[in-house]
């Protein structure tokens, strides 16, 4: 069998998402060819590339290089993967719909986060719905918002993110501050993009009220760049903290090693579709204080997996942080928060599952859906 995977942007959530389904063993025994159009070359498939920076060029490349590779490649199915992708590419459906299966997933949808453009992508999605034969939302609260915009049920079904097993090097090693604290201090890490949807600028303005109202001292460790503008501004600030060490993009196959010497992971995004990082400190053993927005509301389970703080909120987030610090001192606890953690991992979270579930979805019909 055949798929093609098509995805606009592959930052962040995307990448690791594409990358867990293309080096599974079963998922490469169920289709023997895989194409992907992206700005990536992936092992393990067959890539055609498209221009990595956004806009009007990279979407008309995607526009007319999947419309050649529906023709050519014949896909059993199209898998499209975020908002603009499968804004061009759905308009293929009624060409190619009775040969092949077009799956959409948004990876969050795009009206929940651009509250100015909302009500038009509200209409777009909602129309768009009838050019595709299943949607897979990446968390119930993903689902929720779809049904709530009028987009039918038995076009949509549930597959929650879930990510590969722990990888770490025995030959890693990491000199500085933060794996060497002082006792008893909390080492915090934050995966991610610095831009303000995944909340940088909350973190570090709750880590200077932290330092001026309550001397609470901790370690902080923030992994990550930006595709936006802004990042540098967010750079220059991170780089004149004292317990701030800011470390660039690393590989994927790396971030356990940085991951596990964390007490506790940071996410205080104004909006999440579902927040992978999370999924990625639990299968460490690590908890994760997080924002109370989008998916992370049922993800995070406050005092057993991690703790929630106010949107948008530094002080409340400095105040949580605080109220942290002191439970770590609890060691017979923090052991208890973090093996629940590892526990939720291997209960939901697991790459096995997700993979395993999505490959069932690409076998459904519109009345499973519904079952």
């Amino acid at each position: 069998m055949r798929i093609l995977h098509v995805a606009e942007t592959v930052d962040g959530g995307i990448d690791t998402y594409l990358a867990t389904l293309f080096d599974s063993s079963e998922y490469k025994s169920k289709y023997s060819h895989v194409y992907v159009l992206s700005p990536k070359d992936y092992k393990n498939c067959t890539s055609y590339i498209t221009p990595r920076k956004r806009g009007l060029c990279s979407l008309c490349v995607i526009f007319i290089r999947s419309f050649f590779l529906l023709l050519t490649k014949r896909p059993d199915v199209i898998h499209l993967h975020s908002t603009l992708s499968g804004l061009v590419v759905r308009v293929w459906y009624p060409i190619f719909y009775r040969r092949t299966k077009f799956i959409y997933c948004s990876h969050g949808w795009f009206f929940n986060t651009e509250k100015k453009y909302s009500g038009f992508f509200k209409y777009i999605e909602k129309w768009l719905s009838k050019f595709c034969d299943l949607i897979i939302n990446i968390s119930e609260d993903e689902h929720k918002s779809a049904i709530d915009i009028g987009i039918p049920k038995n076009k949509m079904k549930v597959i929650l993110n879930g990510v590969r097993p722990k990888i770490t090097s025995k030959a890693f090693i990491h000199q500085s501050a933060f794996s060497h604290p002082i006792k008893d201090q909390l080492k915090i890490i934050f995966v991610g993009r610095l831009d303000e949807q995944k909340g940088i600028d909350i973190l570090l303005e709750a880590l200077k009220l932290l330092e001026i109202k309550d001397h609470t001292k901790v370690m902080v460790m923030i992994v990550g760049s930006s595709v936006l503008k802004d990042s540098r501004n967010f750079i220059e600030e991170i780089n004149i903290m004292s317990n701030i060490e800011y470390i660039n993009w690393i590989d994927n196959a790396e971030i356990d090693n940085y991951i596990s010497l964390a007490d506790v992971m940071v996410i205080p995004s104004r909006w999440e579709g579902f927040g992978l990082v999370a999924a990625e400190a639990f299968r460490n053993g690590v908890p994760v204080i997080a924002a109370k927005v989008g998916a992370l509301k049922h993800i995070i389970v406050d005092g057993i997996n991690g703790w929630h703080f106010k949107p948008d909120d530094p002080d409340d987030l400095c105040k949580v942080i605080k109220k942290v610090s002191k439970l770590f001192l609890n060691k017979s606890y923090f052991d208890q928060i973090s093996a629940s953690s590892l526990d939720d991992y291997r209960k939901h979270y697991t790459s096995n599952r997700m993979i395993k579930e999505t490959l069932r979805a690409y076998k459904y019909t519109k009345s499973e859906v519904c079952d």
